[in-house]
């Protein structure tokens, strides 16, 4: 109702609009209302709210077309007239104006474009924009807002003033793209109502394609009306505002309830609805072009999400972000003009004007607000004071106006085009090109720079470097003020309106200009490119007076050096030059640099009082000085000196104006350094960089260009280039780093530079630098150490083969390590290595070494040049060459190569310290040895050289020089003694002097002298170091320094032969007659020597043999023997003797392994005995392993082996063995000398080795390393260890056998322990002192060697048997020999013990322990040796069996041996053990049983077993014989059962009554597990392929059937229940008393059998008679092993063969019948009977199995014996039957009876489709099974059955029922069915009365005839004629539609009538289907 309401009033609106202004006439009369000046109040309301009714929404949607465009058009046309309505006194008539000044504005472009200018001439733009500023959040500013936007939006008049009037940056938010965020606080109500109203509005305009122009969705998001929404509830506002907001208008306006503001419809609801129901649409923005350069440029970046907590006017979007505002970012696009639609971001524009900023480009805060609203209020107030005495002036015409309808232009317009306004708080501003350069310098120092983004950097750039220049002549102020716009001094022209707001001038804003301009350049190098007042600023740095603008200008170059035309331009007017002299400004910093010394010398010149270097000519010409720059500075502070006046200082040609000197025409500088000195040389060093960097040397091809670039030729000059070097005594480390870096780029690939470069003095300044910032210095010295021509003449070309010492500038001011490092690992290894405090093999260099000896000499030979330079800058160094720098640290050491040789000797403190480049170092090693060896004084004598350096030795002594030489040594002169006290100094100081003097680069004459200076400074230096001639301590290192490089890399050097032989050899000779070889001084030469001749050897075959060769044997075997002698076992390892006989024996180990020494060490006598007597040298592990170790080798010879048994060596080396303890650690290492090894450690290695070395003395040893087969030294091990220890010699580690030797063990192998341990060790001892009489060791005692311990072992195939059943689980080494042992050990113990019980002899073949050291060890089979004596029975049943226990484990451990035991000959022992005489009396029985158990599982041990038939009766005869072996016997006899011997010795040998004995207990209680192990066996043997169905048919003469079926599944334990248990099934009848009459029975037959097969006699046997438990059950009719009766009490008892049964039963079945045909008393009567109910129940319970007998054939058989039994008897004939059905039945004969069980057979088969199909398908001479049937329904109780079975024959799924229909037609079957159908008397052919049926048959009979006939009639080949004749017959039509089947009984269906009868012999069912009643009429079907 409420909708159909509002439409209602919608259409009455339209309609009443309609009719007013249908003429156009009306509207212009309502326009023309207001066009007057002078108007009624009320009139002018009454037409504006008309207009608003007709023209602004919601009202303009009732508002037709055309009227509406026409009214705007007309409204439009009125001009300035509208605008004159903002007067009006009505606040409602204002507002409503305003929005409907909105509505042209968006609905119409053209008319909004003709309003633009109007609203500007008007002033109402200015008055609207008063109060979109400040006006309080609300409606009013809203609309003040939009139609400030609408007037200004690209109307260029418009957005002139706007730039006029506010700050570029402010405006440029203009020209930014909106981030079109929604106001979160509009609510979701007001959105979908208005969008509701929106949606509407857009349909309707769709069908408007004028309007559609002006309101295509400008880009004016809700925001506006959001700040409205949010800022109404804010009650704050800001501070001095308030009187505005109380003289503009009512204050209340900002706060209208909701409902009155919707109610009036607000004007900003229009576009801003439309926004929120279309959405915020981007908005495609290119290029506009504005006259406007200040806010048209793009800019790079706007972030415009800041916030301000004095914001009056912030969107939501402005809460992201806290901080200051970002800039704007512009973004132009192009529109066409007057589309209506709003290009620019108003939004973005009104947020900014409320937060407050300060940033380069804006400056904008509470203050500049404030400005600006005075600014407009005076404007306002202004205009509207003119316009009212404009008004006051003209009076009004409103008669004429009216009447000519045109409008009269006013009095006045708004002087908009020269309004602007003015801040006078940015007045003090500097601004350049719009941005304010104080604010630009603060983002660019604080690192923020790249936050502001410039909107045109190459503009501004421009505009800074004007403003740089005009700044040049603006410096003049009054006062040094800067005139006010309209003070007293009009006289000034403005400077502040230079360029943008506020101004400045003079030197001040020139420096600002250049900070800002090098900010510039560095972020927009790219964008401005090269700069064309480069050349400018280099000559204003060098010529500007002002310090502070020099050291900007200087900042401003750097930056420019960016790009590459500017260095050209920079160059050229000689800024290389400049920059160079810049860079020597450094010296001057006030605090120089503290170099860390401790030398007082060097801290004192911190506080030197400066130097005077300085002259000048006064004003009367007369010289003053020399004076010290600051006292330059003071004379021209009081004008003494003037920029003409002559200066000089030393190092200058000549005298100079000041003003021509750099120096200090800068020291003369006014205003204060912006930068200090060090930065100043910073950046030149910079500006130098980029010069060089401009211009690459190399080509895009990598080749170098020539002539060198200029950058680097005028730096390599020698005004630059030592100035360069100079640089570098600042000490301060970015200063050093860049100069050493610069001059690196300076002389690479620069060759002159480069080899000059030593000239400037670089190195020596770069050396005394102590800073760690050494990289840059290190690269330098990369690059240029080599190539210096220091040694004079042009050429640096220094022999490569000389060592680094000599070529590099560096070498006698570094170490040689220094040096190496700098070479090999490169510049950043170097400067670590200068700064670390190393003391390693490599490098010697501490920090000390580098300030107190490195830098501190370099300092001193600098002397006071650094002082000099920071009072004269460009001084320039004059260049000594130094002497070399001595340092204390190095004073005893030897640098060879790459090490330092004491160093890397000191093991202890320098293990293992690795070593490369092995070769070179061996080499470098070799040399130097060679020249140690010839090294010869100088040829230069002391004396000499002190007369060529021009020196007294008492000139250059120390004070503490003594008077006279000592007179120590009468070798040394007197005067070589004198200089060893020379002072250094002193030499050094007049070696420098001489230097100087004679240097080439400074006396080219002097190049003689000079050479022979250095060489008498080195002779002195040497002499004074000590080192003329060999010096021992220099050959012990180099010795030393060979054999670590040998012990640790002989690997790596085994390619090489050894070249120092003839040296070595030569240190290792000893004289006859020398008796003090071993002296303190020459030992340790010895010692190493020796040591060398080892690891030499070691590391090569090549050596070795060389060795041999140059004659080493005899040298090294004289030494050790003349070592030996003053040796003894308690020395001590590190006496040098020891030391050098371990070495030397460590040599013969080597050299052992080659034919040719081993030789020669025959040869030479003593040596053997001499390396026999090593092995005891305990103290002294090492030689004692080399000694094993060498005759491990030299065994490899037969006579070497011989030559050390007759030295010994067996009992010194058995001792040995017995020292190993096995819980000693061995992780630790030993190391050649054994030194701070464990005691116990080497002891085992000695062990180790000594049983190495015995088991290649005997030949016994591993097949690796074979030796020659010693019979002695073998022969005498294994009496010694006992055999199997000695075969544990093969083991090269021999670890078990040592570990056994000491410890106690009883093992079935080894019996070891302490007694066997000191009896060894008494006999060694007693050896050792026995000698021949030719001074040789014999053996003949060691092979009779026998331990008293093991005399009474049993030892058989090395095993103890005793310990071997204690541990049964040991694992014997050679288990296959000890098993053959065994058997041939127990074989030959039955054979004694047969013997014996035939009082028979034999002596034994077994072997004790004592016999056993007879036994050679290369017999290892295991057959038995030795003799024993008689034993007594006692021992001899103890030793079967401990051999059997023996078999029995090692067969459990082994099973795989049972192959030794798989012949027939092997077990026949075994067997045999049963029939000892001994063995009832003992366990041996079940032993061997045990063990027969374990060989059962190895197939040829089966076959052997049953090989022999009287081994299985021994078997099976035990379990009547001997209980107790029961168990074991069944368990073989089980493994046997799969075999066909042992099933036919069961069946055929009376196997199974022994088995059916246990199993059937008669008295004795058999355990339950034995039992069933029989019955299982029975069941294995039952199951066996070949005789088990002979063993089943045995067993069946004891069992029932079941039973044996039973036995035959198992498990045994089940049967064994069922034979204990009372069983009554239909499968088995099983009682207690059968059980027990079969015991007894079973108990005689197996006691007379074994009689018999113990006498001999093994027969043939069989069962005499069938047991007596089958006797009850003999009479019972029993099929397939089922009971028949008991059956058919159960048919449901589930059988374990149903069609075992059902077979059985269907061939007896045929059977008895076919035998009644013959002999009907030969076969009881009942039988048939019987059998076919069993089948009809087994079919019944088993429905599938009646598919079974189809398939084998049975259908057909019984077929044939029905229609047998039916053609014995016809169908009867009589007519009168008797009504008693029961005397009928009673009156069956028994064929009558046979006859029916065949039919009930038919009947149940017939169910099944398979048998269906077989009964149909017939043969030549076959009955068919259709006639029979019809035949059978006349028999006495057989017709339902007929019936019901043809029924079940013609079912639809018989495939052959065709041809049982045709079967049926054929012999008229259907009309015989019809007859049975037929209920009239005496129907056709009188069936019915014929059946003899009582009523319930004849009911069933009916049904089932019908059911017959449909079926026949239903579907077949054959259903035509069938339907033929059932529809011709009337009985047909009578029964056909009946349903029948309701009425018969529920099972009559399902199971056939009488068949339980059978039994009975009676039928009680009841049928409910009644004859059809007899109707009067005969032809009538019943109903």
């Amino acid at each position: 109702m409420l909708s159909d309401t509002k439409g209602e009033q919608h259409a009455t609106i339209m309609h009443t609009k309609s009719v007013l202004f249908a003429e156009q006439s009306n509207l212009t009369l309502l326009v023309n209302r207001l066009k007057p000046i002078s108007v009624s109040p009320l009139l002018s309301m009454a037409v504006v709210e008309v207009l608003e009714a007709m023209i602004c929404e919601p009202h303009s949607e009732t508002t037709q077309y055309t009227v509406f465009v026409e009214l705007l058009r007309l409204v439009a046309g009125l001009r300035r007239r509208l605008f004159a309505l903002f007067g009006h006194p009505a606040e409602s008539v204002r507002e409503t104006v305003a929005v409907i000044m909105r509505s042209i504005a968006e609905e119409d472009a053209v008319a909004a474009e003709s309003m633009r200018d109007a609203a500007l001439r008007d002033g109402a733009l200015l008055r609207h924009l008063l109060h979109a500023f400040y006006l309080p959040a609300g409606e009013r500013r809203d609309v003040s807002r939009q139609l400030v936007a609408l007037w200004a939006d690209s109307y260029q008049p418009a957005l002139d003033l706007l730039s006029r009037v506010l700050p570029p940056g402010l405006v440029a938010y203009l020209h930014t793209r909106s981030n079109g965020i929604l106001d979160e606080d509009i609510s979701n109500q007001e959105v979908s109502l208005m969008s509701r109203r929106q949606r509407r509005l857009l349909q309707q305009r769709r069908n408007r394609p004028v309007k559609e122009i002006a309101s295509q969705g400008h880009n004016m998001p809700s925001v506006n009306d959001a700040e409205g929404n949010d800022q109404a509830r804010q009650t704050s506002g800001v501070g001095g505002l308030d009187g505005y907001r109380n003289s503009a208008g009512d204050p209340n306006v900002g706060n209208i309830p909701s409902d009155v503001r919707s109610s009036r419809v607000p004007a900003g609801e229009n576009y801003s609805n439309e926004v929120l129901a279309v959405g915020v649409l981007p908005i495609d923005k290119s290029a506009i072009d504005s006259p406007d350069n200040n806010a048209a440029h793009a800019c790079e970046s706007v972030e415009t999400n800041a916030t301000s907590t004095h914001d009056f006017d912030v969107g939501s979007s402005g809460a992201k972000n806290s901080g200051l505002p970002a800039p704007a970012e512009v973004v132009t696009e192009n529109a066409n003009v007057g589309c209506g639609r709003l290009l620019l971001n108003w939004p973005d524009f009104w947020r900014a004007f409320g937060l407050d900023h300060n940033r380069a480009d804006l400056i904008w805060n509470e203050r500049t607000r404030q400005e600006l609203l005075e600014s407009l209020q005076a404007e306002v107030h202004k205009l509207d004071l003119e316009k009212e005495r404009t008004e006051d002036i003209v009076p009004g015409g409103t008669s004429k106006e009216s009447t000519s309808g045109q409008e009269i232009s006013p009095q006045i317009s708004w002087n908009y085009r020269e309004f602007s306004v003015r801040y006078p708080s940015l007045a003090k501003e500097v601004c350049v090109g719009q941005y304010y350069l104080r604010l630009l310098l603060e983002s660019g120092t604080g690192g923020r720079a790249e936050d502001f983004p410039l909107r045109d950097p190459v503009a501004f750039f421009r505009a800074l470097y004007h403003r740089f220049l005009c700044d040049a002549d603006t410096g003049l102020t009054v006062d040094g003020a800067v005139p006010d716009e309209m003070g007293p001094s009009d006289d000034w022209c403005d400077m502040g309106r230079l360029d943008g707001f506020g101004g400045g001038g003079g030197s001040s804003v020139r420096e600002l200009c250049a900070r800002a301009m090098a900010i510039v350049y560095e972020q927009h190098h790219n964008s401005i490119g090269s700069f064309e007042g480069t050349a400018h600023v280099t000559v204003l740095v060098d010529r500007t007076n002002d310090r502070a603008l020099r050291h900007r200008l200087l900042l401003l170059l750097k930056v420019l050096m960016k790009v590459l035309p500017n260095v050209e331009a920079c160059v050229l007017v000689g800024g290389c030059v400049l920059a160079v002299d810049l860079l020597t400004v450094i010296h001057e910093a006030s605090e120089r640099t503290a170099i860390p010394l401790q030398s007082n010398l060097i801290a004192a010149t911190a506080f030197m009082e400066p130097l005077k270097e300085w002259m000048f000519m006064d004003k009367d010409n007369a010289q003053v000085g020399p004076v010290e720059k600051d006292a330059i500075r003071r004379f021209w502070s009081v004008k003494e000196i003037d920029w003409t006046t002559r200066c000089w200082a030393s190092g200058m040609p000549d005298w100079k104006r000041l003003r021509d000197i750099r120096e200090l025409r800068w020291t003369m500088a006014v205003r204060v350094p912006v930068i200090t000195p060090i930065q100043v040389g910073e950046v030149a060093l910079s500006i130098l960089h980029s010069m060089v960097a401009a211009h690459s040397d190399i080509d895009d091809a990598g080749e170098i260009v020539m002539p060198t670039p200029r950058v680097k030729r005028i730096l390599s000059s020698p005004r630059c280039l030592p100035h360069i070097a100079q640089a570098m005594l600042s000490g301060e480390p970015t200063i050093v780093e860049a100069s050493a870096a610069l001059l690196k780029a300076i002389v690479t690939r620069n060759p002159k530079a480069m080899i000059r470069l030593y000239s400037t003095g670089a190195f020596y300044f770069a050396l005394a630098y102590p800073g760690s910032n050494l990289l840059s210095i290190s690269q330098l010295f990369s690059v240029t150490h080599a190539y210096q021509a220091f040694h004079g003449g042009e050429e640096a070309a220094v022999s490569s083969s000389l060592p680094w010492a000599k070529r590099s500038v560096l070498g006698g001011l570094l170490p040689e390590s220094l040096l190496y490092v700098l070479e090999r690992s490169g510049p950043v290894s170097f400067a670590a290595a200068m700064v670390s405090d190393s003391d390693t093999p490599e490098i010697i260099w501490t920090h000390k070494m580098r300030a107190e000896n490195l830098i501190r000499q370099v300092l001193q030979h600098l002397g006071d040049f650094p002082q000099k330079l920071s009072q004269h800058c460009h001084s320039l160094y004059d260049y000594a060459p130094m002497p070399p720098v001595t340092y204390a640290e190095l004073k005893d050491e030897m640098w060879c190569h790459r090490y330092y040789l004491r160093n890397l000797c000191d093991e202890i403190r320098f293990p293992n310290w690795p070593i490369v480049e092995h070769v070179e170092f061996l080499q470098s090693l070799l040399v130097m040895w060679r020249e140690e060896l010839t090294r010869r004084p100088m040829d230069l004598s002391e004396e000499e050289a002190c007369r060529i350096l021009e020196i007294s030795i008492e000139e250059v002594s120390r004070d503490d020089a003594p008077k006279k030489p000592s007179a120590e040594s009468n070798e040394i002169p007197n005067i070589s003694k004198q200089i060893e006290y020379i002072d250094e100094e002193k030499l050094k100081r007049q070696y420098r002097k001489l230097a100087m003097k004679y240097h080439p680069d400074k006396n080219p004459e002097g190049r003689e002298k000079f050479l022979a200076v250095q060489k008498a400074y080195e002779c002195l230096q040497v002499t004074m170091q000590g080192l003329q001639g060999p010096q021992n301590w220099r050959l012990l290192l180099l010795l030393k320094g060979q054999c670590i490089l040998y012990r640790r890399y002989g690997n790596v050097l085994m390619p090489f032969k050894y070249a120092g032989y003839p040296m070595l050899l030569n240190a290792i000779t000893v004289a006859d007659d020398d008796n003090n070889f071993l002296s303190s001084d020459r030992a340790p030469l010895l010692v190493a020597a020796s040591e060398l001749v080892w690891l030499t050897c070691e590391s090569s075959s090549l050596n070795g043999e060389q060795l041999v060769r140059d004659g080493g044997i005899p040298l090294l075997a004289t030494l050790l023997s003349r070592c030996m002698s003053v040796v003894q076992p308690t020395t001590p390892a590190s006496e040098p003797s020891a030391t050098i006989v371990a070495n030397i024996m460590q040599t013969f180990s080597v050299l052992s392994q080659f034919e040719s020494a081993r030789t020669e060490m025959l040869e030479f006598s003593g040596l053997v005995e001499d390396i026999v007597h090593c092995t005891e040298l305990e103290l002294v592990a090492t030689a004692t392993d080399a000694a094993l170790r060498t005759i491990s080798h030299v065994s490899v010879s037969s006579e070497f082996q011989n030559a050390l048994l007759k030295a010994g060596v067996l009992w010194y080396l058995m001792p040995l063995l017995l020292q190993y303890d096995s819980t000693a650690e061995e992780s630790d290492k030993i190391d050649a000398h054994g030194v701070g090894t464990s005691v116990q450690i080497a002891k085992n290695l000695h062990a180790v080795q000594a049983s190495f070395a015995l088991s290649r003395l005997s030949g016994l040893g591993s097949r690796e390393t074979p030796t020659p087969y010693n019979q002695a030294a073998a022969d005498a091990l294994r009496a010694l260890l006992t055999p199997k220890l000695a075969s544990l010699l093969k083991d090269k580690l021999a670890k078990d056998l040592l570990s056994t030797l000491n410890s106690n063990l009883e093992s079935p192998e080894i019996i070891w322990n302490s007694s066997t341990r000191s009896e060894l060790l008494k006999f060694v001892e007693e050896q050792r002192a026995i000698l021949s009489h030719d001074g040789s060791f014999d053996l003949k005692d060691a092979h009779s060697f026998v331990y008293e311990a093991l005399s009474k072992e049993l030892y058989i195939g090395n095993v103890y048997l005793r310990v071997y059943n204690d541990q049964p689980d040991f694992e014997t080494t050679e288990p296959e020999d000890f098993c053959l042992a065994l058997v041939n050990f127990i074989s030959h113990l039955v054979h004694n013990a047969q013997a014996e019980s035939g009082d028979t002899h034999v002596n034994g073949d077994v072997t004790t322990e004592s016999s056993l050291k007879q036994q050679s060890s290369e017999d290892s089979s295991a057959s038995v040796e030795g003799e024993i004596k008689e034993t007594e029975e006692f021992d001899l049943i103890k030793n079967l069996r401990y051999g059997l226990k023996s078999l029995q484990h090692l067969l459990t451990k082994n099973p795989n041996l049972a192959s030794v035991l798989s012949t027939k000959e092997k077990l026949l022992p075994l067997f045999e053990c049963f029939s000892l005489p001994v063995a009832s009396a003992s366990n041996i029985t079940q032993i061997c049983l045990s063990v027969l158990s374990r060989l059962t599982t190895y197939a040829p041990c089966l076959e052997a077993m049953v090989a022999d038939g009287s081994s299985l009766l021994i078997l099976l005869q035990m379990l009547h014989s001997t209980p107790s072996c029961r168990e074991g016997a069944l368990h073989v006899l089980y493994a046997l059962a799969s075999t066909p011997e042992l099933a036919w010795a069961a069946a055929k040998h009376g196997g199974v009554v022994f088995i059916l004995e246990v199993l059937l207990p008669i008295k004795e209680e058999i355990p339950l597990q034995q039992r069933a192990a029989a019955a299982s066996l029975l069941g294995k043997l039952v199951g066996q392929m070949m005789h088990g169905p002979r063993v089943a048919i045995t067993l069946a003469r004891f069992l029932p059937d079941g039973l044996v079926s039973i036995i035959r599944d198992g498990p045994g334990e089940a049967v064994v229940n069922a034979l204990e248990q009372t069983t009554e099934t239909p499968e088995l009848v099983w009682t207690p008393a059968m059980a027990a009459s079969l015991s007894a029975q079973i108990a005689t037959m197996a006691s007379d059998l074994y009689r018999e097969q113990v006498k001999g006699h093994v027969v043939d046997w069989d069962v005499p008679e069938q047991a007596s438990g089958q006797q009850e059950m003999k009479d019972e009719p029993q099929v397939g092993g089922i009971y028949v009766r008991l059956f058919l009490k159960d048919p449901k008892f589930p059988l374990r063969n149903p069609k075992r049964f059902l077979e059985g039963l269907l061939d007896q079945y045929l059977t008895s019948i076919a035998a009644t045909h013959y002999d009907s008393q030969a076969v009881h009567a009942e039988l048939p009977l019987l059998l076919s109910a069993a089948l009809v129940s087994l079919l019944r319970v088993y429905p599938a199995l009646a598919d079974h007998v189809g398939y084998l054939g049975y259908v057909p058989k019984l077929v044939s014996a029905v229609a047998y039994e039916a053609s014995r008897e016809s169908m009867a004939t009589e007519t009168c039957v008797s009504e008693d059905t029961s005397s009928l039945q009673t009156s069956q004969t028994p064929q009558e009876r046979i006859r029916l069980s065949c039919l009930r057979v038919l009947h149940q088969l017939a169910g099944s489709t398979t048998c269906a199909e077989a009964m149909a398908a017939t043969s030549v001479g076959t009955p068919q099974v259709v006639p029979l049937l019809m035949k059978a329904i006349g028999w006495q109780g057989g017709s339902i059955l007929a019936l019901e079975t043809l029924k079940r024959l013609v079912v639809a799924g018989n495939r052959a029922r065709d041809a049982l229909v045709a079967q049926g037609l054929k012999v008229g079957l259907v009309e015989v069915l019809l007859g049975l159908l037929d209920w009239r008397a005496g129907g056709r052919n009188g069936l019915c009365s014929q059946m003899n049926w009582n009523e319930s048959e004849a009911s069933i009979g009916r049904v089932l005839a019908i059911e017959v006939l449909h079926a026949f009639a239903t579907e077949g080949a054959y259903c035509t004629k069938v339907r033929d004749i059932l529809n011709a017959s009337d009985v047909w039509n009578a029964y056909k539609d009946q349903r029948h089947d309701l009425f018969l009984p529920s099972n009559a269906q399902t199971s056939a009538a009488g068949v339980a009868g059978l039994i009975e012999s009676s039928s009680t069912l009841t049928y409910a289907l009644p004859a059809p009643p007899t109707q009067p009429s005969q032809t009538k079907s019943p109903t």
